[in-house]
């Protein structure tokens, strides 16, 4: 028995082209693998809650049409991304009722069981307010029973870049093992508790591991496996402004860069943006746009007296320090997307004061 578990596709207006190429290389994989039996996404199919933009709706509309001509048993579970809030208790909610009446999909807004066969079956849950997911699942009395558990879940102990979920909810060592969306990176926490990431990167900050996770039951034992697709990447290249005559042979095929030249002035990159070689750079087809980062560094020369605690005279450094030692997950996680250009994964609304 094969599963082919889809951790967080996320489509939206901007990556219209990458999920596009993402539902052909998938229809391919699984056109080759005709022994996979089920297919789970993982939840979070659109991104923006209650907002529904028509191109994105459009291309995840075209990915379960795909699935659907596969005629594989698929099931999705709501995500907090397709709900209209991440308040919602196991209610119908989200926009993925409109898929409810497809065939060979299910559609898990409620915890669900499925049978493998006559003696092994599985149990899936969909996004639940962090705290609330084992009272979810026990909606089904013998969930502990499961062979696997399908979640789009937060639990103690999962990384998110720097933050460590702590004193949300435990996933105990006696549980089945759980293949859970929701996290982007992809890790295992314990020997029971599994997240697959997400299937494409989301941002130019985000690691490049993506991957969807095969799970193949054989005499009762479970073993995973990483697919990679042929999907573009992305990254970020830094690269010194003196330097940049040399970018053109540190790019590569298949990823998609975006350029961040390191200077010590602005005018330096007012300059350089008349240039023949900025311009050329600008219309490769694989530079999405080229920035700038100032290498000056300030200084805290008027702390060091009144404040001899001061670990690093560098702002920079002594602003990571603050907002790290506050311990709270979300405002890291705004500040490493601010800062460093990483998938913001806090769960909660921000508000940007401009």
């Amino acid at each position: 028995m094969k599963i082919l578990a889809i951790g967080d596709p996320h489509f939206r207006t901007d990556n219209i082209q990458e999920t596009k190429d993402f539902t052909e290389e998938l229809k391919k994989y699984l056109e080759s693998n005709f022994d996979i039996d089920t297919i789970i996404v993982l939840g979070d199919i659109l991104h923006t809650h209650e907002k529904l933009h028509t191109d994105a709706l459009n291309a995840a509309v075209d990915f379960f049409k795909m699935l659907v001509s596969l005629e594989r048993n698929s099931f999705v579970l709501v995500g907090n991304h397709d709900a209209t809030s991440n308040s919602i208790f196991l209610t119908t909610n989200h926009w993925l009722n409109i898929l409810k009446e497809w065939g060979t999909i299910t559609v898990v807004d409620y915890p669900t069981k499925h049978n493998l066969s006559d003696d092994i079956f599985i149990t899936m849950c969909p996004y639940v307010p962090e705290g609330r997911f084992i009272e979810a699942l026990n909606l089904i009395p013998d969930w502990k029973d499961s062979k696997l558990i399908f979640g789009h879940q937060t639990l103690n102990g999962a990384k998110m870049g720097a933050i460590v979920a702590q004193e949300v909810e435990e996933w105990e060592d006696e549980y089945p093992l759980l293949i859970s969306g929701h996290i982007h990176d992809k890790q295992k926490v314990k020997k029971n508790l599994y997240y697959t990431g997400s299937s494409l990167q989301h941002s130019y900050g985000e690691g490049s591991d993506k991957s969807l996770c095969l799970i193949n039951i054989i005499k009762g034992e479970i073993k995973i496996e990483d697919v990679y697709l042929e999907i573009k990447r992305k990254k970020i290249l830094y690269v010194d402004i003196n330097n940049i005559e040399e970018v053109k042979e540190m790019l590569k095929d298949g990823i998609e860069y975006k350029i961040a030249l390191k200077g010590d002035a602005v005018e330096e990159f007012k300059a350089l943006k008349k240039s023949q070689i900025f311009k050329e750079l600008s219309e490769l087809e694989n530079v999405k746009n080229i920035v700038f980062k100032t290498k000056t560094v300030e200084k805290l020369n008027d702390l060091t007296e009144d404040r001899p605690n001061v670990i690093s005279d560098d702002f920079s450094e002594h602003l990571d320090q603050i907002v790290r030692n506050t311990n709270d997950r979300y405002l890291i996680s705004f500040y490493e997307h601010i800062v460093y250009d990483k998938e913001d994964i806090s769960e909660e609304d921000i508000l940007i004061f401009e």
